[in-house]
């Protein structure tokens, strides 16, 4: 609905601008390629998360083979067949464990596409220091946004891809929680990290380096560039 509106709003632009509209509609018509860009990434979020008005698509079918009890009561039992073609497999909704999943998938996701796009916008600031000639910006902005960033944030979204690619189950090891990961990480810094919460071999030695780099990054960006 929000894409239908605004590209009814796009398409008669020119009309639409030489009259005069209320308050309401016209902030609406004002906003128009925001609402488009809105309502698109809105609709985007729902095919990968299966979803319309909170209830669950099964556009191609479930990628596993669910096996019930005869009389219908109890558990069943699913034997998986092969991955969803896109986004999340509709058999989550009847899970038992379903607002789990799905708190943490649309945890991680928001994580994951956030630091990108502020990563993004660091980008976009290089690129206006070396067109504008200001490289005061460049050195102790943009550089030190990025590597504090990368050093603590980012090294988040590493761990979600980490986390995601292993297969902790044919393991037979239970997955560490990574909010506990960044937790620690910031406040027993180099401490040793238990094999039940341990996700790489050298976890402590890279954490602590990183916390250093994110530790150097803030008076870098505070200081030089005032007296600069």
């Amino acid at each position: 609905l929000l894409v239908l509106v605004a590209l009814y709003f796009i398409r008669n632009e020119t009309s639409l601008g030489r009259q005069k509209l209320n308050e309401m509609l016209d902030m609406a018509f004002s906003s128009r390629y925001v609402l488009l860009g809105m309502g698109t990434f809105a609709m985007y979020a729902g095919l990968i998360y299966n979803e319309t008005f909170g209830v669950a698509l099964d556009m191609f079918g479930t990628g596993w083979k669910r096996q019930c009890p005869a009389k219908g009561d109890g558990v069943c039992a699913a034997t998986p067949i092969g991955p969803y073609q896109f986004g999340v497999d509709p058999i989550w909704a009847h899970a038992e464990n379903k607002l789990g999943y799905f708190n943490s998938l649309k945890m991680k996701m928001s994580i994951i596409i956030g630091i990108v796009q502020m990563m993004f916008g660091i980008t976009l600031k290089m690129f206006n220091a070396f067109y504008f000639g200001t490289l005061r910006n460049f050195w102790f902005e943009a550089i030190p946004e990025s590597l504090f960033l990368m050093s603590t944030f980012g090294y988040l979204v590493l761990l979600i891809f980490y986390k995601w690619s292993v297969d902790w189950v044919g393991l037979g090891l239970r997955a560490p929680s990574l909010l506990n990961t960044l937790i620690n990480m910031f406040l027993h810094p180099g401490s040793p990290i238990p094999d039940s919460e341990r996700l790489y071999a050298g976890q402590e030695n890279v954490q602590l380096l990183l916390l250093l780099v994110a530790f150097i990054a803030v008076p870098w960006m505070l200081f030089p560039k005032p007296y600069l």
